[in-house]
């Protein structure tokens, strides 16, 4: 009798439930088993395990950097070459499968890592931003599409322990890398259809790194903005950017479903938060965690030295009352999402409250529909 993977997916899935939170070594572990199995359980589990070789790097680290740098054309290793990066002689031989294709889910930081790893186990020191352009541009070549992209905390503490401690500067190489080549035509198509994305404060303070985000993915649906980390005492126009920034992000998207804020502290009129009503036909769910609006800021609407290229954020509160004075407005509390299905929150702030009982209560009261609180 047998078996099609059709039904073998199924049983699969029953018995090691795979979701983006969930993901886990012993899942690897058990697609790997299955791939042992014969030669056609692994051409059809292959794949599911390259999916997201990142979240848990297969073996370790080094051996999937070793794996997708033996991949590269030739011309794309006499690059390297050219750059004085001795590739080891291993890597010339073919792979058995083009594994850059299979790729749908990138841990950017961790493919960063990965390399500044490789870097120094073969004595490559300070070519890591050359080595990940050219596996940025191997995926694309190959055809890869993204379908959830993550940048999470860059810190060296993950790095591998005799990695840090021999090299002590490991710390500024990982902090080098451009990551605004994702612009770069060779490398942007394999962000066309990202659906899901997660940013640490080492993405969203990276210097235009939302903005080269708003220009290469247009097709999010979920988006979740983790702030956890940040000094608020570090320089003040570092915040007011990050959150314009932001704003142009949410903006550029055609059909955001879900918003996750994490651990946001920061001005009471955070206009930027207003670029969700961009979405107002779209937005079914609205998360925020450990918010706090600490002050008003009018320095965020009116300074003249930051750029704010979208027209919502140049609009959204710049209210003053008869008397001169800046006037105060609660974020999103005039907001009204005939879509919602679910707005959850961790905050001491009230108001948030009182919007999702007074405001959407109302409006959806007459389809019958209550959102969850």
């Amino acid at each position: 009798m047998t078996i099609s993977y059709e039904l073998l997916w199924l049983i699969f899935k029953e018995m090691f439930p795979k979701g983006r939170y969930t993901f886990s070594e012993e899942y690897n572990r058990n697609v790997l088993s299955f791939m042992l199995v014969n030669k056609n359980w692994c051409n059809y589990f292959l794949p599911i395990l390259w999916s997201a070789p990142f979240f848990y790097p297969l073996g370790n680290r080094i051996s999937t950097i070793n794996t997708y740098l033996s991949c590269l054309s030739l011309e794309q290793k006499q690059y390297l070459q050219n750059y004085g990066i001795t590739l080891p002689s291993t890597l010339y031989d073919k792979p058995k499968y083009n594994y850059p294709t299979y790729l749908k889910e990138l841990q950017i930081h961790i493919l960063a890592k990965s390399i500044i790893e490789w870097c120094i186990e073969y004595d490559e020191l300070y070519c890591h931003d050359i080595i990940l352009r050219c596996l940025l541009e191997l995926f694309s070549s190959k055809g890869s599409k993204i379908d959830y992209f993550e940048f999470g905390c860059m810190e060296y503490y993950s790095i591998k322990y005799n990695c840090w401690t021999k090299y002590p500067d490991t710390f500024s190489n990982i902090n080098s890398f451009n990551f605004n080549i994702l612009i770069k035509d060779s490398i942007k198509n394999i962000f066309k259809d990202t659906r899901h994305m997660l940013l640490s404060k080492d993405a969203l303070y990276l210097y235009n790194f939302l903005k080269t985000l708003s220009k290469i993915c247009n097709k999010l649906e979920f988006l979740t903005a983790d702030f956890e980390g940040t000094l608020w005492h570090e320089p003040y126009f570092d915040h007011v950017q990050c959150s314009i920034d932001l704003g142009i992000l949410i903006s550029s998207q055609q059909n955001l479903q879900n918003f996750e804020l994490i651990k946001y502290k920061g001005c009471r009129d955070a206009c930027w938060l207003d670029s969700l009503k961009t979405h107002k036909i779209s937005l079914s769910r609205i998360y925020f965690n450990e918010i706090e609006f600490l002050y008003c800021d009018d320095k965020l609407n009116n300074n003249n030295n930051i750029s704010n290229s979208n027209s919502n954020n140049n609009n959204c509160n710049n209210n003053s009352n008869n008397d001169g004075k800046f006037k105060i407005e609660t974020p999103l509390l005039d907001a009204t999402f005939p879509k919602f299905k679910y707005v959850g929150f961790r905050s001491g702030y009230l108001e948030w409250r009182e919007w999702v009982k007074n405001q959407h209560y109302k409006y959806n009261k007459r389809y019958n529909v209550t959102p969850k609180i």
